[in-house]
This record gives structure tokens, C-alpha cells and sequence, in this order.
């Protein structure tokens, strides 16, 4: 078992900050290459295992409650009774491959009121709790382990309310979101990746999906999960799928695909991503939150029929199609390994050796890419490892072209007038027809922003 001390000296020898992090998880997924290493007898040992990993994992999460109550405690000496939810995308199981991006919702207790969700105190609390991570000892910063922290306030607001200001909440969010690194930026993802997910985690009852922490008995602890109020708390009204979400997906998952187009640990996430969030519920004929898909979570026969009905509308040529279809395969594959999942993988079983586990997971794309007949040599699985990243980024910039259709309309009609959002009323289930106006405004507000 991994202790801090030693995880401090491990990330400090990888360079600290964003650099450590990843180097550490290339460690954890591939571990060193042979051919790099001078001396191999000297070095037995040459990648991090998957136990030690989910012990740094799990050293993380104690250092997050810690700073969480610390920051607690701050209040409760000022005075006040607060109590925050976090809500956070941590998969244990994938250890310190994976990063952790935490939501914080801060309430307060006030005499006469009961608990008050207060917003403005959200960004003060995540402050309050970067001050305290950094007293801890020894050193590990938020960066050297890839923490992200947002505020709970800052989710884009539902067009169905029509009790605020919804153009001046959605532009608050806008820049918001684009001030905080790590963040996504478009409604369409944050609603698909942050919103989706947190709802189906908590509907799955998965506590990590909103973690209350309170002090009780002069103790900070962590309370009960409370279904219903993770709900009220996170959404008000459940998120529901808009059809403008498909090209907001699309184009800020091609964005983060490009900051990886030359990294050694290619984040085939984002290309996935852009197939469930964008050209699936896209292709959809009335597109619906629960009759979304997870990619690496259906069988190859339900996955080739998709495909058939999706890549094959977004290109003409058929080796075009081909190669296409062949590359989702191969970011499935990478991803269900950076899961650890690694018995559901196409390939079949997987050697231990990291380049002969990228011979076969890009063996039959390197055999369509370059018409082989044979075993593919090194140099054609290494040219392979090139073109599915180039078939990735042709993917996600195709997919923004077919979903950018009516947002470009909107885009050339400032007053909307030319968009007939009446034909998506249907979806808006329980918006009353007084309401339907506003309702009808704040969509069109909403898409033209996005643009």
C-alpha cells in the first residue's frame, strides 16, 4: 500500500503540477518503454499497478474531506452553520488515471428560514478550499493530482423558467464557465457531460453523485444520501435534451480533442463523446435524454447498426465509412483500457507489453488504412496510431458541420424570427400554453448565445 509520503516524492520526481499528473498516469496505463531505458536489469519494476493506484486515488479523496471540513469548521468559527454538497465525477476504480472535477452547492442555516442554498457564497467556498488543501502535509498540489472545483451556481438555466432573467443567467454562466479552467464551455456538453450523468448517478443512487457534509455533534460528518433532494438541489427541473445541445456537444469536445492531437496518452473520450452527445440523439427521430447510449456499453452488433445510420449520413465515400467506423472501434477499446475494463475490449485478451497491446488494438485499422494483407509491421501500427487520430478530429469537425445547421440560421437572423421552435413543443412536457411564450424566447436566446 502506497502512503502520502511516498505519493508526495512520486509526483515531485514527475515534475509537479499538470505535468505529474499525466506522467504519473501514462506510468499507471503503459509504464516506462523498454527500449528507453539504459540499464533494464536495474529496473524490474517499470509501471505502477493498478492497486497502487486506486491507494493514491483514495488518498486524494481523504485530502478533499479534509480541506472540506476544515472550511466548515472556518464557518462554524465566523458563526455560521453551513453545510455544502459536492458533487463529483471521481471513478475510484480508474484510479489516478482519471481526473476529478467536484461541484460544490453551499447552504446556510437561517433562524426562521431553515437551510437557504446560497449562491454567492460557492466561489468563497472553493477559495476557502484551496487554502486549506494547501496547509496539508506533505506537499501534493490540486494540479499535480488534476482536482477541479466549480461553482454550484454555475449551470446554464433551464428555458422552462420563466421567473428570471434567462438571457442575463445564461450570459452570467457563459463567461463564467469560460473563466474556469478545465470547464466546458457550451451549454449542449455541460449539459450532457455534467448534467446527464450527475442525474442518471444520483437516479442510480451512486453517493458520490452529491455528497452532503454538515457539522453534527460539534463533528463534521458526511450525511445520508437524500435522493430527492440531490435532485431539487442540482437540477430544480430534471435536465432534459434540447435539440441546440447536439451542436454545442459537438463543437466544445472538438475543442478539447485538439489538446491532445500530439500528447503521447490520446483522450479518445472526447471523440466517443461527440457519437453519444452529438450525431446519436442527432440522428435520433424525437430526441429524448433516456433513449441516450453510452458507446463502450453496447454490443458490437447494436454498435455496427448505429454506425451504419450514422457515419454512413456523415460520409459518402465507402473506405471513408470504413475507416470511420473502425476508429470508433479503436477509441472504444482505449477507453474501456483507461477504465481497466479490460476483458470487454474487441481485440480479446490483451498482452502486457504496452506496444503489443497497441499492435492489436490497431491492427485492423492499419490494415483498412493501408491495404494490408499481412501482420501490419511497427512503423504501419505507429502511422495506424497517427490516422486514428486524424479520423477522430474529421469526425468531431463533420459532426459540428451537420449539427450547425439551425445555429447558423439563427446566427444570420438576429431577431430568431426565421426558427420555428413551435415544432419542439412537444418535448417541453408540462410547460403550460400562458407560458409557452417565454418559453419560446428563452430557447432561441439560448441557441444564438451558444453560437
Amino acid at each position: 500500500m502506497i502512503n502520502e509520503k511516498v505519493m508526495a516524492a512520486m509526483y515531485e520526481a514527475a515534475g509537479g503540477g499538470e505535468k505529474a499528473f499525466k506522467t504519473v498516469a501514462l506510468l499507471i496505463d503503459k509504464g516506462l518503454d523498454p527500449d528507453q531505458i539504459k540499464n533494464p536489469q536495474d529496473m524490474p519494476i517499470r509501471q505502477i499497478s493498478n492497486d497502487h493506484s486506486i491507494d493514491m486515488a483514495k488518498i486524494r479523496e481523504a485530502r478533499i474531506e479534509t480541506s472540506i471540513g476544515a472550511v466548515i469548521e472556518r464557518y462554524a468559527g465566523e458563526g455560521r452553520q453551513v453545510r455544502v454538497a459536492r458533487s463529483d465525477s471521481g471513478n475510484v476504480t480508474s484510479g489516478m488515471k482519471s481526473d476529478l472535477d467536484q461541484t460544490f452547492y453551499l447552504e446556510e442555516y437561517k433562524k426562521g428560514l431553515g437551510w437557504v442554498r446560497v449562491v454567492a457564497e460557492d466561489g468563497k467556498f472553493i477559495s476557502a478550499f484551496g487554502e486549506e488543501w494547501g496547509k496539508l502535509k506533505p506537499k501534493l498540489s490540486m494540479a499535480a493530482l488534476d482536482v477541479a472545483s466549480f461553482e454550484g451556481r454555475d449551470r446554464f438555466p433551464d428555458p422552462m423558467n420563466t421567473k428570471i432573467s434567462f438571457e442575463a443567467e445564461f450570459r452570467r454562466v457563459t463567461g463564467s464557465v469560460r473563466a474556469t479552467p478545465g470547464a466546458y464551455t457550451y451549454q449542449g456538453a455541460v449539459a450532457q457531460q455534467m448534467q446527464f450523468r450527475a442525474l442518471e448517478a444520483i437516479l442510480d443512487s451512486n453517493e458520490r453523485a452529491y455528497q452532503t457534509y454538515e457539522v453534527e455533534d460539534g463533528k463534521v460528518k458526511k450525511m445520508p444520501f437524500d435522493k430527492e433532494v440531490a435532485i431539487k438541489r442540482m437540477f430544480g427541473n430534471q435536465p432534459r435534451l434540447l435539440p441546440a445541445h447536439t451542436y454545442g456537444a459537438a463543437v466544445a469536445n472538438l475543442l478539447e480533442l485538439q489538446k491532445y492531437m500530439k500528447k503521447t496518452k490520446f483522450e479518445s473520450k472526447y471523440h466517443l463523446r461527440v457519437w453519444e452527445d452529438s450525431m446519436f440523439p442527432h440522428n435520433m427521430d424525437e430526441a429524448s435524454r433516456k433513449a441516450k447510449i453510452e458507446y463502450i456499453k453496447t454490443d458490437p452488433a447494436e454498435r455496427a447498426e448505429h454506425n451504419d445510420a450514422i457515419v454512413d449520413k456523415m460520409f459518402t465515400d465507402p473506405k471513408k465509412r470504413k475507416l470511420h467506423k473502425l476508429a470508433l472501434e479503436v477509441s472504444a477499446d482505449l477507453r474501456l483500457i483507461n477504465k481497466g475494463d479490460f476483458d470487454k475490449v474487441s481485440v480479446g485478451a490483451l498482452p502486457a507489453d504496452p506496444k503489443a497491446r497497441d499492435a492489436a488494438v490497431f491492427e485492423k485499422l492499419a490494415k483498412a488504412a493501408y491495404d494490408i494483407e499481412g501482420k501490419p509491421t511497427p512503423e504501419q501500427i505507429k502511422a495506424a496510431v497517427d490516422e486514428h487520430r486524424q479520423l477522430a478530429a474529421e469526425f468531431c469537425l463533420e459532426a459540428v458541420h451537420k449539427t450547425s445547421v439551425e445555429a447558423f440560421r439563427m446566427y444570420n437572423d438576429p431577431e430568431f424570427r426565421k426558427v420555428d421552435v413551435d415544432r419542439y413543443k412537444h418535448l417541453m412536457t408540462g410547460v403550460s400554453d400562458a407560458d409557452w411564450p417565454k418559453v419560446r424566447e428563452n430557447l432561441r436566446t439560448a441557441a444564438h448565445i451558444t453560437l
